[in-house]
């Protein structure tokens, strides 16, 4: 090989392994700073939803309470003692009742009370609260006057309790009574250690602070209590403002990185959620993979450099040599000796040159193909990512990785650009030999000689990780919709379920015969309300770690109670296991999980089939298979049917396997699916026996 051919071949070799580090380098730090800021975005959301929907539950226990007959039309209001701060203790007890159970039950209410137009207090639960309040009328509350002149909910800024001390936000709204008429106002003094312990349950950031702001820039929760420095940031101003994002300011001398986000609470205006983390910390990776970067490019531009100088160096020296060999015949074995070694420079760096390509073969994944796209040779990386050995390999086309993934339309773009002479860069999605999925970015570079292409070189990196990072943010803005949703369901069923369940309690209390003539179909009817109220709460569940209530069950009962409360067509078989196996569960969410998955395989058969769910023990697990005879699943829908909001039914959240799927997950326990078109489709459960409580 000529010097010249070698130090373009140096040259090739370097421009294009410096602008493959700087492309992949660039789109590194894209997806990593999407993926910062995103992540960071997505946190203050969910903290946003929560406290959102905290306050709007406490604004409708109010108003649910300010329409009871009780509160409206106040009977007591004579008896009102100034030196009581209100009615004594032992009057208005329906009322006052009725505000212990809602304290009760819904423990963010520190107290609540009923203040009458003119101010004065005509009663406050708990008790101890009335009789130490250091005041009976509210005629000059800032609070009082603004809802005295609007009429309207109204959530006050954060101040101090007068009996506890401790932090409070005081939310009221108007009470009418049954004629229409204004009767007062309905008060309760939320506690707000309950979003202090939010913050510190919240993901944490290495030195990141999180701050709650209120609209008067008063903090009503930190995860730092060091945070008075902090009010006067510009992105707080912008939160409050109704704004949100990310931005970079310096506070204390220190770069920070400042994520933030609006808190719409009902009756006031937009509080702030603030994220902070020092800008070094938040982009640690991102600045690593720069400098990583740098220096291999350097290295590699240095070595090319050295390279090139001694091949320049060795080609004077030959055409010197060839110049004295015409002078004399005397030197001519001196410079010989001269050219062999200079050959044997070449050659060490043609060895250099090796080592290069052997690095790219380490790092990269790396196919050669024929000009027909048969595979000629393959690096090691490729047999380890695709579980195909060499032998595998060799004689084949890239279709033997293909996932079904990508259209043909795409490979068809794919092999006209590439043919034409031209480089293609891209993502694959590729299946392995063991049916698992990987991606790659690739760029394919056609070899020219002659004009002619030769063959193709495939060279890509492992993007897989990457695009795990991206579905899990994907589910995580699916689970902030999920956010959005239960708050919905949470009002719209919940209270009519309520009240439904309220009077069912009330008939079985009232008419004790009707209730034990008819005491089957009232069963049914309990089970019913139940039922829907566990299913709700099973949406609320998968935006917050569920509760479980473990306790030791039987999963033959378990599998038949939910085979009964599902309709089964006469043309459908269900053979079950029959013999008892005990394990550590909650019964009821283990139900919903096989009601759901039954459910689903008597929809894909249809009125005709056959449903078979075994049960085997294996060492310390307990591995349930559920079988249908129905039509299968599509192999490109199969590794999508656990995702939140994926279905492919016309009714339907696509809540229900992603839920079954966190049920089991939370048990400790894994959920996998197998099927084949037209050989029906297999869930198989595994559950540890004794999951520690």
């Amino acid at each position: 090989m000529k010097p010249l051919q070698i130090i373009t071949l140096i040259s090739i070799s370097t421009l294009a392994l410096v602008l493959f580090i700087t492309f992949y380098a660039q789109e590194q730090l894209k997806q990593e700073t999407r993926i910062i800021d995103t992540d960071r975005i997505i946190s203050l959301k969910q903290i946003a939803s929560t406290t959102e929907l905290r306050f709007s539950e406490a604004t409708k226990v109010l108003q649910t309470l300010s329409r009871v007959t009780t509160v409206t039309d106040p009977r007591y209001v004579s008896l009102v003692d100034k030196n009581l701060h209100g009615v004594p203790e032992k009057n208005a007890t329906n009322e006052r009742n009725l505000f212990t159970k809602t304290l009760q039950t819904y423990e963010d209410f520190e107290s609540i009370t009923h203040v009458l137009p003119n101010g004065d207090i005509y009663l406050k639960e708990p008790y101890s609260f009335q009789k130490n309040n250091p005041v009976s009328n509210y005629d000059n509350a800032t609070w009082f006057i603004i809802m005295s002149s609007t009429l309207d909910t109204y959530v006050s800024s954060i101040t101090t309790s007068d009996v506890t001390g401790k932090k409070i936000a005081i939310m009221g709204v108007p009470i009418f009574s049954q004629r229409g008429d204004f009767s007062g106002f309905l008060t309760g003094e939320i506690a707000l250690s309950t979003l202090q312990s939010k913050l510190s349950s919240v993901q944490s950031y290495p030195n990141g602070k999180f701050l709650i702001i209120d609209d008067e820039r008063t903090i009503v929760a930190s995860s730092d209590n060091d945070t008075s420095s902090y009010l006067n940031l510009s992105s707080i101003s912008a939160s409050l403002s109704g704004g949100s994002g990310t931005s970079i300011e310096e506070v204390n001398g220190t770069k920070m990185y400042v994520s933030y986000y609006p808190l719409y609470i009902t009756g006031s205006s937009p509080w702030a959620i603030v994220l902070m983390q020092p800008y070094n910390d938040a982009f640690n990776e991102v600045n690593s993979s720069i400098q990583e970067s740098e220096t291999l490019i350097i290295t590699i531009l240095l070595v090319a450099s050295i390279s090139s100088f001694f091949v320049v160096k060795s080609f004077r020296t030959q055409h010197n040599l060839a110049m004295k060999l015409k002078e004399s015949n005397v030197i001519l074995e001196k410079s010989q000796k001269e050219l062999e070694a200079n050959q044997v420079i070449i050659q060490d760096y043609l060895e250099e040159i090796s080592k290069i390509k052997n690095a790219l073969y380490q790092s990269a994944i790396v196919a050669i193909t024929d000009r027909n796209g048969t595979i000629i040779e393959a690096n090691e990386n490729l047999c380890i990512i695709s579980k195909y050995s060499l032998k595998d390999l060799i004689g084949e086309n890239h279709s033997i990785l293909k996932s079904g993934y990508h259209t043909e339309q795409f490979y068809l773009e794919l092999w006209q650009t590439i043919s034409n002479g031209k480089i293609w860069q891209g993502e694959f999605k590729n299946r392995a030999k063991d049916g698992s999925f990987y991606w790659s970015k690739t760029i394919i570079i056609p070899h020219l000689k002659d004009d002619e292409i030769t063959e193709y070189v495939s060279i890509g990196i492992d993007i897989t990780r990457e695009k795990e990072l991206l579905a899990r943010l994907d589910n995580s803005q699916k689970l902030a919709t999920i956010g959005e949703l239960s708050a919905r369901v949470a009002h719209d069923i919940r209270n009519p379920l309520s009240i439904i369940k309220n009077n069912f309690e009330l008939l079985q209390y009232k008419d004790p015969k009707f209730a034990n003539k008819h005491k089957d179909a009232l069963e049914r009817i309990k089970r019913a309300i139940l039922r829907i109220t566990h299913q709700v709460d099973n949406v609320l569940d998968y935006v917050r770690p569920p509760t479980l209530t473990l306790k030791r069950e039987n999963l033959h009962a378990i599998t038949k109670s939910a085979i009964e409360k599902i309709e089964i067509p006469d043309g459908i078989k269900v053979n079950y296991f029959k013999k008892d196996v005990f394990l550590i569960c909650d019964y009821f969410k283990i139900e919903v999980v096989l009601i759901n998955i039954i459910t689903n395989a008597i929809q894909a058969m249809g009125l005709q089939g056959e449903l078979d769910i075994t049960c085997d023990v294996h060492e310390n697990n307990l591995v349930m298979e559920i079988s249908d005879t129905g039509p299968g699943i599509p192999e490109n829908i199969l590794p999508k049917i656990f995702d939140p909001l994926f279905t492919t039914k016309q009714i339907g959240t696509g809540l229900g396997l992603s839920s079954c799927k966190s049920i089991i997950e939370y048990h400790d326990g894994k959920i996998s699916v197998k099927s084949k078109i037209g050989s029906g489709t297999s869930f198989i459960i595994v559950l540890p026996l004794d999951l520690k409580k």
